[in-house]
């Protein structure tokens, strides 16, 4: 018996310890971003989608089939989800709400448990979300005139600009971090550059600013001042991005700018190149996004009428190809197909999937007093993907990224 009782004891004690070292195990691949689960999630050919109803913002992902899934709420007047964005794996979005507080936090949805899990508590304005593009557990989004990045797994909150060197200068602290400046978007251009689009409100223009990430001391540099400004970094290059900046005559520069991490070594020196320079005439314009491809010279810029000289078509599509002459540009035609034409009143929003084979736009239209729809456009194919069943307005349109973490 007694012996009986020293081997039931030591199998205990081999199950216990076998238990703790699983368990130590699966934290240290919890902190390492190591998905150790049976399911994958093939996020590829996914959609989250903003959508604007009477009731409040609600997000709601968009499978390849046309099946939803939606976060585990029913939405309520003055609550608003905002500004989704993909983790890297796909396993994830994270967007803003105000669902639990009157300030807008960021929020977790966990997708394969179905899972919402509030990240911050700091109660400060939050906007902008953006992934990391060379940490996977890191989330950058503007707050005021901060960049902040916020680590996902221990939610850990940090200031990335305006630094320390920029408080202590009169001149861009002016300019950055004074009231009525306002940090639009930031990432990374490359593993220690910096870039970030300001807005000064009371000037009425946009500044563009590059740092050196890896110098706390060091100034940001205020590359250029124009009306508006938005950018796409080149996710394969890792030190180039494309700039597409509205001046003051309603012309729209696109510029190509590398910076390396040799840049900093000396004195700074970017590459900048004008790619090409769009004149609207007396057409009020507001830009909205760029979209760069990854399997062609090409670039999508979305703009925002601010007149109804273009049909009231709401959002505009521009298409610029690298040709031998150089870069040229066309409107898209949104009425390329009759699924489109026979359906669409007014564009609220678009964007571009750009994969290994071919670019994808996905068309968000409204019509008039009715239902919103959501269209796949891929060269001379156009196909439905969404289609709702109540009057609401798709607000953004947010698609799986890929990263080179």
């Amino acid at each position: 018996m007694q012996i009986f009782n020293q081997k039931v004891q030591k199998s205990a004690a081999w199950t216990l310890l076998s238990i703790s070292f699983l368990m130590l195990l699966l934290h240290w691949f919890k902190n390492n971003n190591i998905d150790v689960s049976l399911t994958k999630i093939d996020c590829s050919k996914w959609v989250c989608i903003n959508e604007l109803s009477q009731k409040g913002n609600q997000l709601r992902i968009i499978k390849e089939d046309g099946s939803t899934i939606m976060p585990h709420y029913t939405s309520k007047a003055g609550v608003r989800d905002s500004f989704p964005v993909w983790s890297g794996d796909g396993s994830n979005v994270y967007f803003v709400s105000n669902r639990d507080t009157n300030f807008p936090e960021i929020y977790q949805w966990d997708l394969k448990s179905e899972a919402i899990i509030r990240k911050t508590f700091s109660k400060t304005p939050k906007n902008s979300l953006e992934m990391d593009r060379f940490h996977p557990s890191t989330l950058l989004y503007a707050s005021g005139n901060k960049l902040m990045s916020l680590n996902t797994k221990n939610t850990h909150a940090e200031c990335l600009l305006p630094n320390d060197a920029t408080i202590m200068n009169p001149i861009l602290q002016k300019k950055l971090g004074s009231s009525g400046i306002k940090c639009l978007k930031g990432n990374f251009i490359n593993k220690s550059t910096l870039l970030a689009v300001y807005s000064d409100t009371e000037e009425n223009l946009n500044r563009l600013v590059v740092h050196n990430h890896n110098e706390a001391n060091q100034l940001p540099i205020i590359l250029h001042e124009s009306k508006e400004i938005v950018f796409s970094i080149d996710e394969d290059s890792g030190s180039s991005c494309t700039i597409a900046s509205l001046n003051m005559d309603n012309t729209i520069q696109i510029v190509k700018l590398e910076i390396t991490e040799d840049c900093w070594q000396d004195k700074f020196t970017p590459n900048i190149e004008l790619l090409l320079s769009i004149d609207f005439g007396k057409e009020k314009i507001s830009l909205r996004n760029l979209f760069a491809s990854i399997i062609s010279d090409k670039f999508y810029i979305q703009l925002a009428p601010n007149t109804n000289s273009w049909d009231n078509y709401g959002d505009i599509g521009i298409e610029i190809t690298k040709t031998d002459q150089g870069y040229s540009w066309k409107r898209i035609d949104w009425n390329i197909a009759p699924e489109i034409h026979n359906n669409i009143n007014f564009v609220t929003c678009w964007a571009v999937n750009s994969t290994e084979d071919t670019d994808k736009i996905y068309l968000a239209t409204k019509e008039s007093g009715e239902n919103s729809s959501l269209f796949c456009l891929q060269l001379d194919d156009v196909k439905k993907v969404y289609e709702s069943n109540s009057p609401t307005i798709i607000t953004e349109v947010a698609l799986p990224k890929k990263y080179n973490f």
